[in-house]
Formats: C-alpha cells, sequence, structure tokens
C-alpha cells in the first residue's frame, strides 16, 4: 500500500524495476492519490506487461487524464491476462478517456480478466457509458462483478436542467444503458450508482431492467443509489421491484428525499421478499407513520431483515424512534431468550411462572403465543428493573388477548 505518498515518475521507475518478470509475488498495488501524471504511462504500462502476479492495481486520484495517457494504459490493461481488480477513479478522464477504455471491457479485444472496474468521479455522462456499457455488450463480458460508477452525471432526474436549458428528462441515457447492461448481464453482482443524478425516473428504468422476464435468474446482489434524488414515487417502484426479486441483499437510499409513502412501501415489500438483508434508510424525510411500518414489518417472523439504517430521518419523533428501537431489541430477543420462551409456552402445558424483562414488541408476541397454546401458567410478572420498556401499546394487548379472553388461568399479574 503506497497510497498518499507522492509517488512521482521517479519513484514509479524504481518500482517498476523491482516489479518486472517473476522476481516478485506482489498482487496487490495501491498507488491511490500520489503524483501520477500522464507522464507515467509509460511505466505503469511496462510494470503491467513485465509482471504475471499483480491481480489488484489502485491507480486513483492522480493526474492520468490525458487522451495520449488513457489510450497508452488501455492497451496495457488489453495485453495484461493476469489484472482483475483496477480502480482509476477521480482521475477526471471524461467521456474521451471512457471511449478509449472501453475495448478494455470487451473480451473479444482484450485478454485483461477483470471483475470490479472503479470509474468514481472521472465526469462521465451518458456519451462516455454508453461506449463502457455497450463494449461489455456487445463482447458478451461475464467477467465482471462489481462495477462502480459514483459521482459521474448520468442523469435521469427530471428536474436537472443541461447547460443549454434542455429539460432533464431528456438526459437518463446513462441510466438506461445501466438499466440495460442489468438485463443483459447474468454475471454483475455490485452496481454502485450514488450520487448520479439518477432520480425516480432512472429508478423506473433500473427496476425494468433488473425484472426483465429473463432475467429470472438475475445475479445483481448490491445495488447502491444513495444522494440520487429519489423521492417516494422511486420508493415505490423499487418496492414493487423487491417484491419479486430473489437476488438483491443491500441496497442503499441513504441521503435521497424519502418521506412516509416510500418507507411505507418498502416495509410492504420486506415480508414478500425474502432475500434482502440490508437496508440503508439513513438521512432521508421519514416521519413516525413510516417509521412504525418500518418497526412492524422487522418485527414478523417472515421478515428477514438484518440491518436497517435510519440514522439522521429527523423528522422522526421519540415514538417513532423508539419503536424502531424495540423492534430490534425484539428480533434479537427473539434469537435467543423469548425464542426460547416461545418454545416453552408452546411444548409445554403447564408453566409454574413467567418473569419477563421485556419491551411492548415482545409481550405483544408473548401475548398472541399464550393466546393460542393456552398453557396453564398461574404467575406473570414484567420485570420491576425496566419499568418504562412496557406501554399501553403492550398492556392493551395484554388485557385483550390473554385477561378478557381468560385463556389461561391466571392467578397473579405484576405489572
Amino acid at each position: 500500500d503506497l497510497s498518499d505518498n507522492k509517488v512521482e515518475l521517479s519513484g514509479l521507475k524504481r518500482l517498476g524495476r523491482a516489479l518486472r518478470g517473476d522476481r516478485s509475488a506482489l498482487r496487490s498495488l495501491n498507488l491511490f492519490n500520489n503524483h501520477l501524471s500522464s507522464k507515467c504511462a509509460d511505466q505503469i504500462s511496462d510494470i503491467l506487461r513485465d509482471n504475471t502476479t499483480l491481480v489488484s492495481l489502485n491507480l486513483g486520484k492522480n493526474q492520468l487524464r490525458s487522451m495520449g495517457c488513457i489510450a497508452k494504459l488501455a492497451t496495457a490493461f488489453q495485453r495484461n491476462a493476469y489484472l482483475q481488480q483496477l480502480d482509476l477513479s477521480h482521475n477526471k478522464m471524461g467521456n474521451k478517456g471512457a471511449t478509449k477504455l472501453a475495448p478494455v471491457l470487451d473480451p473479444s479485444e482484450s485478454l485483461c480478466p477483470l471483475q470490479e472496474l472503479n470509474l468514481a468521479n472521472n465526469n462521465l455522462t451518458e456519451a462516455g457509458i454508453h461506449e463502457l456499457i455497450g463494449a461489455m455488450i456487445e463482447g458478451q463480458n461475464t467477467q465482471l462483478t462489481k462495477l462502480i460508477l459514483s459521482n459521474n452525471n448520468l442523469g435521469g432526474n427530471d428536474k436537472a436542467q443541461s447547460r443549454d436549458g434542455e429539460d432533464g428528462s431528456e438526459r437518463k441515457e446513462g441510466i438506461r444503458a445501466c438499466a440495460i447492461f442489468l438485463q443483459y448481464s447474468h454475471t454483475i453482482q455490485e452496481m454502485i450508482l450514488s450520487a448520479c443524478n439518477v432520480g425516480d425516473e432512472g429508478v423506473e428504468l433500473l427496476c425494468h431492467g433488473i425484472q426483465e422476464e429473463h432475467l429470472s435468474a438475475s445475479s445483481l446482489r448490491v445495488l447502491d443509489l444513495g444522494w440520487n434524488c429519489i423521492h417516494d414515487s422511486g420508493a415505490v417502484r423499487l418496492a414493487a421491484m423487491l417484491e419479486a426479486n430473489d437476488s438483491l441483499e443491500v441496497l442503499n437510499l441513504a441521503s435521497n428525499g424519502i418521506d412516509n409513502a416510500g418507507a411505507e412501501a418498502l416495509a410492504s415489500c420486506l415480508l414478500p421478499n425474502n432475500r434482502l438483508k440490508e437496508l440503508n434508510l439513513a438521512v432521508n424525510q421519514i416521519r413516525d407513520g413510516g417509521a412504525i411500518k418500518l418497526a412492524e414489518a422487522i418485527c414478523h417472523v417472515e421478515c428477514t431483515l438484518i440491518t436497517l439504517k435510519w440514522e439522521d430521518n429527523r423528522r422522526i419523533s421519540n415514538l417513532g424512534r423508539g419503536r424502531l428501537e424495540g423492534a430490534f431489541r425484539f428480533r434479537e430477543a427473539r434469537s435467543c431468550w423469548l425464542g426460547k420462551t416461545l418454545r416453552d409456552i408452546e411444548t409445554r402445558r403447564n408453566m409454574p411462572s413467567l418473569k419477563l424483562k421485556l419491551g411492548d414488541d415482545e409481550l405483544i408476541c408473548i401475548c398472541h403465543h399464550l393466546g393460542i397454546h393456552r398453557p396453564k401458567l398461574p404467575f406473570f410478572k414484567l420485570s420491576e428493573s425496566m419499568p418504562r420498556t412496557v406501554t399501553n401499546r403492550g398492556i392493551d394487548v395484554l388485557a385483550k388477548t390473554v385477561i378478557s379472553q381468560n385463556c389461561i388461568p391466571l392467578k397473579r399479574l405484576y405489572v
């Protein structure tokens, strides 16, 4: 790792001599944020030509942006049969640079077995993305599994304005290209599109690409759409896609404009979807109504979501925060002491007592179980050490499902 070390041409020459031939067993080289200019293209090309062990190369945040430099590097990448991970982020190569780089992604023109490519923050627009995606589709690329395009203006936000004043709805071709790639690729697993000006219209295109019928065996596992001006309509469309999707495991929607309607739609899709493990909704506009719906979904036994990030939704009050926090405590409890208690209720006809430290969600779950299985339980005590964790919501269910129906022979109840 030589990142942040002010490496220049002279240092790169010495490094190149050390990496030539079979003298080095180095597999990963990180040169992120150094002083590598376009003059270094020949030295980098020599390293890639002579080295047979390097599988990961990070050239991000340098000054590798001239067309001559990109052309030389692209030729070197094409001729290298070992490189699997390439980071060219923060180099401001623009659309012309992407055009030079595109043949590297076409297996019919390139030996390079790239699996991960990072082109974040490179001043790319729809023209450059078209070249890259076109090369992969035409060459039937089945090697790339991760593509990072963050912080490039790919269009798709209907409020965006082009420089000549045209409406932004005409500038979503970059997102359309990504959607087509998702439609035809059976190997891409991670698509990172944060801060790409996607918008709600772009979400519609991406969902259509993911949902195409001939993609019933979609490979996409991670989709990052943070910082993309997505609102309720986009979230509702994503929820509809998730209901039928059986591949996506991580969805990032942080720092958008999602309100209650979008949060409620996403909550409703968590039950039919048994694949999603992580959902990031931090820094949105969600209020208590959406938070409560998410909490209810998390508490459901069919929900397989493991991580929900909801921090910095400043419109959620203490009520909503309490319900979300309680829902995850409930999930944790269900995997340990609560799960054992529920199994005891199911299997034991006689229970001498039940003494618990719990909150509303745990109490509601236990009450429903008691009502269904009806064990003999003469003594029931809610712990005195956590008196504020049970509110009227839990007590109301206790009164209706256990006490008023007299479903168990309860003699003593301590609240």
